[in-house]
């Protein structure tokens, strides 16, 4: 199982990005946090608010997902974390196989 991360600051966004990886069947699950980032961007500190999409699939739609979300975020420069689950409790795995493609 993998979890992807990653982040938008437009809530609408967040939810367009959810339903289509849903719809598609790319991933079983995405939950999505509120909270705030702060980082380096051209220069200048900046400061927003942001939502964190943490995102739950199988091993072999990971790069299926990214380039999906790739395909259908705004932002000029994207972060995509990939992390491996070494596990989860049981049923968990067999559920994210039974909703996915």
């Amino acid at each position: 199982m993998k979890k992807i991360i990653t982040y938008i600051n437009d809530e609408q966004k967040a939810d367009e990005i959810t339903e289509v990886l849903l719809k598609e069947k790319l991933v079983a699950c995405v939950n999505i946090l509120p909270g705030k980032s702060s980082y380096w961007w051209k220069g200048n500190i900046e400061k927003t608010n942001e939502f964190t999409l943490m995102i739950k699939t199988k091993d072999s739609l990971v790069e299926e997902t990214i380039n999906k979300i790739k395909e259908i975020h705004p932002y000029d420069l994207l972060a995509i974390e990939v992390i491996h689950i070494e596990r989860s409790t049981e049923g968990v795995e067999e559920w994210i196989d039974e909703v996915t493609k």
